[in-house]
């Protein structure tokens, strides 16, 4: 049975992928940490970390992470990194929703929720979305 996914785990998730992402901890660590301080599984943590990479680097990812996730992560990247690198993120995870469509057949509907959210919720290079 699938891991449910607290905010706790995400939030732990966020603040390490950070760390990876900025060379201050190496992966192994990181995926320690959040398994300690959350109990989230190391897979689904190394899955969050590398989706927090692919979104900075406004690329495809491949890992599954929640719409509430995803959601977290895109306000969190605006606030820490700005609308420039929000656009990108916002990009990586079309290219998911993308990449899930063509290669797996699915649609991720609620995905598609949040990124049609923030694609609305985009006025004057600030978002004005509920969290």
């Amino acid at each position: 049975m699938p891991q449910i996914l607290t905010r706790h785990m995400i939030e732990t998730a966020y603040k390490y992928s950070r760390k990876v992402y900025h060379n201050e901890l190496e992966l192994s660590s990181a995926l320690s940490h959040i398994s300690l301080l959350s109990g989230m599984h190391r897979g689904t943590a190394l899955a969050y970390i590398s989706d927090f990479c692919s979104m900075m680097e406004g690329q495809a990812f491949k890992r599954k992470m929640t719409a509430d996730a995803t959601k977290y992560y895109l306000l969190n990247i605006y606030k820490d990194y700005g609308i420039e690198a929000l656009n990108g993120a916002v990009a990586a995870v079309k290219l998911h929703i993308k990449y899930f469509k063509e290669e797996k057949s699915l649609n991720l509907v609620r995905l598609t929720m949040v990124v049609k959210e923030f694609d609305k919720g985009l006025v004057n290079n600030e978002i004005v979305i509920e969290e």
